[in-house]
């Protein structure tokens, strides 16, 4: 049995990629799973919202659905805080440490942190391979990540990425790495909500995640009363929470207008709840700013699982969710993001019951038919078979 180890120094080690994708896939193919995590100072590990701590106990390792999830506690010292920066302090050699006790056959970074880490481990091991799973952009504009980039760009020889812009933008500089396409596609064992069984008739929009000024709040919230002026009826689910200065733009925002009975909160949700928050609504909606670390970290997860939600999807035209819509014939992805463009097209999608729920059928089925993790977990166990454990040199594919 190969043995695998995730590792990740800025996710939770129940993320929804690493933990309910990735590594319950791999353990569910026949691999012995691991999951090494940066952990607080007095050990706790957390949940994704840091709402749940995941060993009460105190506990330095703990096992859940199979996988065996480590926690490294990280040092908060002024000295090793500074040491951290070129990851010469004593978290970094514990993580280090650890990960070649585990002496594992396949180490999984999340991050350029944790991949440059494991890169030091693998150099140390006989046979032991690393992946770099690139599932956000990688532009290396702060001085630490450019140096790492610069370091570790050019001996990587494994990565997997979340959608091809960020492939084809990586391979330019590494042409000769093997790198494989996995999207973030929801579950079916988490998402059971076919068009038939949602009402179409009220208009109800959905915002999943978290949603600060880069990702289109005070857009979004400015359309949103002006399809209230036009006379249609329509309410608003922020499925997750706001905090810092969006909070308090969104609750001054409320007050304003009078929105108390039209938006609403759900506040962090688990992500095995995020479906049912997600099935009250009938529109999902993307508006994240086009920078380049939104363009090149797309497409979102919320797009995909509006689409296994059997929802119609509201875009501002990010050229990856662009594509995924243009395949699915789904939703309405506007050509400006200025306010009377966005509230004009929301408004078409709010008084046409019909044109929702065509748009809910057509991406429900591309999420029943292709678009599914069931489906996309394949290819990263083909990936691990072909490239990472495969002792030949040739693939039989």
């Amino acid at each position: 049995m190969a043995k695998v180890c995730m590792l990740t120094l800025e996710h939770s080690p129940k993320d929804d990629r690493i933990f309910y994708k990735e590594a319950c896939s791999l353990k569910e193919a026949g691999f012995d799973v691991y999951i090494l995590c940066r952990a607080e100072p007095d050990g706790g590990m957390w949940d994704m919202g840091k709402k749940q701590l995941l060993n009460p106990g105190g506990e330095e390792m703990i096992e859940i659905q199979g996988v065996k999830i480590i926690g490294v506690p990280f040092v908060e010292s002024k000295l090793d805080l500074f040491l951290f920066k070129g990851f010469r302090d004593s978290f970094s050699s514990k993580f280090i440490e650890k990960a070649l006790e585990l002496n594992a056959d396949v180490y999984h970074a999340h991050e350029p942190s944790s991949a440059f880490l494991g890169q030091k481990v693998v150099s140390r091991l006989q046979n032991a391979k690393l992946v770099f799973d690139m599932h956000e952009s990688w532009l290396g504009t702060k001085r630490k990540e450019s140096l790492i980039k610069l370091l570790l760009l050019p001996k990587l020889q494994y990565m997997i990425t979340a959608n091809p812009m960020t492939r084809g933008h990586l391979m330019k500089q590494n042409p000769d790495m093997k790198v494989k396409v996995i999207y973030n596609y929801p579950q079916k064992k988490y998402f059971n909500f076919p068009p038939e069984k949602k009402n179409f008739e009220k208009t109800v929009l959905a915002h999943e995640g978290l949603i600060p000024f880069n990702r289109g709040l005070k857009e979004m919230l400015a359309a949103f009363i002006e399809v209230l002026n036009k006379g249609n009826e329509v309410e608003l689910i922020i499925i997750g929470e706001t905090s810092g200065e969006e909070k308090e733009y969104l609750n001054e925002y409320i007050e304003k207008y009078k929105l108390e009975k039209n938006i609403t909160e759900t506040g962090w949700l688990n992500y095995e709840k995020v479906p049912q928050a997600l099935s009250e609504a009938n529109v999902g909606l993307i508006f994240k700013t086009p920078d380049l670390n939104n363009v090149l970290g797309g497409p979102s997860i919320k797009l995909f699982n509006y689409f296994a939600s059997s929802m119609a999807v509201f875009d501002v035209g990010l050229p990856e969710s662009e594509r995924f819509m243009d395949l699915s014939e789904n939703g309405i992805s506007v050509l400006k993001r200025d306010v009377s463009t966005i509230s004009e097209a929301l408004s078409e999608l709010t008084s046409s019951p019909e044109l929702r729920l065509r748009y809910a059928q057509n991406g429900y089925k591309k999420f029943m038919e292709e678009m599914n993790w069931e489906e996309e977990s394949k290819q990263l166990v083909n990936f691990y078979h072909w490239y990472l454990l495969n002792k030949k040199p040739y693939i039989k594919r």
